[in-house]
């Protein structure tokens, strides 16, 4: 009975101050962020290590909309001619005076053009390829703005918001806080004294001081044309907001008041040398040296998950004691082989007569055909997968048109060399080829894409030649 009137205080206080309901919500979404098991700030190499988030270069450039400007830094010698590879995947090294950091993101600066003051931007969209790290650019900012204090100044929360995981919301009429059902435990009863209903009032007295970052709006976009966009519309017209999105996905008059517009560019040279130091070990100079041997080669390592590939795949090769690659096909054969080498194990499989899985040395140590061999049906599915997204103009996989593929799989795939059994569904997290950004989500229910399009694109011209040398139809 002592301690009756202090716990009827402190229930009083939680009722009465919003403050204290506020911080509470606020370190729950932190530490959801943060939390081990959720992983959802992981960065993970191809090797299965994990990255870290010191490691992670994310270049950021100022989208010029001058047709005079356009012209000048195509005129630039760091600038790729616009029929190349490079400039197809947007790979090119901007200006020193187009490079914003993260830390400055929010900086009023002078335009380097016109020399005119830039008041601070808060609405800011973030344009990339896939595979240039749009997913990892957001990792990396709730990362700097828990554990190094970025941003601290202007900002008290930031809420990183993957859009396709609430496609299914968005038609249901709830609420910006409803969607963060996961993190915050009651906002199902967001009435008064709720942490829903202390987030939500913080985002009306302060709103400038609550970071959004919408990730993927390019997977959306469909649904701003649907009834019951309304919390589409309300996400994306907050006061201070981050949206990425693929660079031809995305109809620019959809946003209202976008003060800064930028691109991620890839790695820079020094990155590129400094990250293959750091992770190829006593490989690392041999590794450099193709690289730089080959023009196209380094374009593409400044992609970062065709670097990691790169050094993962002849690492791999070196110790079996092969050669390096001399040609494109010839590298991203090296790459397939050595994915597969690894997959193989993961996959459990075994051979003919034996119950026990091949392990990835053993992998290592036989024949390409015959770990081909085993991965048939894997193989058979990634190429299918492959080309019909490419007919379909599709990068992004999600649930609905996996599980419509998954259907259609075995007459899709009926034509191309014969496999012991279809692959099970959930095997599609087990395959290094395919990544997702969905995080805890099920394999069931997660949106899955190709590591980078020229993997994609790779899969479907071996889908492509199947039928070509057999002159069978495509589809």
């Amino acid at each position: 009975m002592v301690h009756q009137p202090r716990k009827q205080l402190i229930d009083n206080a939680w009722q009465t101050c919003h403050k204290v309901r506020e911080f509470y919500a606020d370190q729950i979404i932190r530490d959801n962020y943060t939390d081990s098991d959720l992983k959802l700030l992981k960065i993970e190499r191809l090797d299965g290590s994990k990255l870290s988030m010191g490691d992670c270069y994310i270049n950021l450039a100022i989208v010029r909309n001058s047709v005079d400007f356009n012209q000048a830094r195509d005129s630039e010698t760091h600038s790729p001619s616009p029929f190349s590879l490079l400039r197809r995947l947007d790979i090119w090294e901007p200006p020193e005076s187009d490079r914003v950091s993260l830390e400055t993101l929010f900086d009023g600066e002078k335009d380097a053009l016109d020399n005119s003051l830039r008041d601070p931007p808060q609405r800011i969209l973030i344009r990339g390829q896939a595979g240039v790290g749009k997913t990892t650019l957001c990792k990396k900012m709730v990362y700097d703005f828990i554990h190094k204090d970025m941003w601290n100044g202007i900002i008290d929360r930031v809420i990183w918001i993957p859009l396709r995981q609430i496609r299914g919301n968005l038609e249901s009429g709830q609420s910006i806080p409803s969607i963060l059902s996961g993190p915050l435990p009651d906002v199902e009863r967001a009435g008064k004294g709720t942490l829903g209903e202390a987030i939500e009032r913080s985002f009306t007295d302060s709103p400038s001081r609550t970071l959004f970052i919408l990730d993927g709006f390019d997977e959306v976009q469909r649904e701003m044309h649907t009834p019951g966009n309304e919390l589409l519309l309300k996400l994306l017209n907050q006061p201070r907001v981050i949206i990425t999105a693929r660079p031809r996905g995305v109809n620019r008059e959809l946003f209202q008041n976008i003060d800064l517009e930028l691109e991620t560019t890839g790695f820079f040279p020094d990155q590129v040398k400094e990250y293959i130091r750091k992770h190829a070990n006593d490989k690392a100079s041999e590794i450099y040296f193709f690289i730089q041997g080959h023009p196209v080669v380094a374009g593409l390592a400044r992609i970062p998950i065709q670097l990691d590939a790169i050094c993962y795949s002849m690492i791999a090769g070196m110790l079996d004691g092969n050669s390096p690659p001399e040609t494109m096909t010839e590298l991203y054969h090296s790459i397939e082989t050595s994915l597969w080498n690894k997959d193989v194990e993961l996959l459990e499989k075994h051979r003919e007569g034996s119950n026990k899985p091949v392990l990835k040395h053993e992998a290592q140590a036989s024949y390409p055909d015959d770990i081909r061999a085993l991965c048939q049906a894997e193989i058979n599915a990634l190429q299918a997968l492959s080309f019909t997204g490419l007919y379909n103009n599709m990068v992004e996989f999600d649930p609905n048109f996996l599980m419509k593929f998954h259907n259609l799989q075995s007459i899709i795939t009926s034509k191309l060399p014969a496999a012991k059994r279809q692959p099970w569904f959930t095997d599609l997290d087990k395959l290094s080829f395919l990544r997702t950004s969905d995080g805890p989500l099920t394999p069931t229910t997660r949106s899955y894409h190709f590591l980078h399009l020229t993997f994609q694109e790779l899969f479907a011209a071996q889908f492509f030649i199947q039928h070509w040398r057999t002159n069978k139809d495509l589809l």
